[in-house]
């Protein structure tokens, strides 16, 4: 989605909404399209007035980095639904990357940045 189409759609939704606003990040997976995510945040959050927020999207995690972590734990009211589909043969049957490598060990691998408190200081797995 173009930025100016996904800005016009925040601008609609805070102005049309009641005090409390959820938004909601769809897509395969979207971390794709972190740049747009974040765009996305930052300006509802200047805009929002006194508008409570709650953001959330799914993920397989294979594309999370530590940055990106960092960031999300500063976003309030942000959950993250992590999409694990079983055990390594099964997840890998069915998550892999676009050159077919599997995705397992990237997905459970960004879990230990929550496990390191002082590394990202809050983020909410559900």
């Amino acid at each position: 989605m173009p930025t100016e189409i996904a800005f016009k759609a925040i601008d609609w939704a805070l102005e049309n909404s009641g005090a409390k606003l959820a938004i909601t990040f769809y897509g395969g997976e979207p971390l794709l399209n972190f740049k747009l995510m974040k765009a996305v945040i930052e300006r509802s959050q200047a805009k929002r007035g006194n508008k409570e927020i709650v953001y959330s999207f799914t993920s397989n995690m294979s594309l999370m980095t530590r940055e990106i972590a960092t960031y999300l734990a500063q976003v309030p009211n942000l959950y993250i639904m992590a999409s694990i589909d079983g055990p390594r043969t099964v997840h890998d049957a069915y998550r892999v990357y676009a050159n077919d490598a599997p995705t397992f060990e990237d997905s459970i691998g960004v879990f230990e940045f929550w496990r390191m408190p002082t590394q990202v200081p809050t983020c909410r797995l559900i």
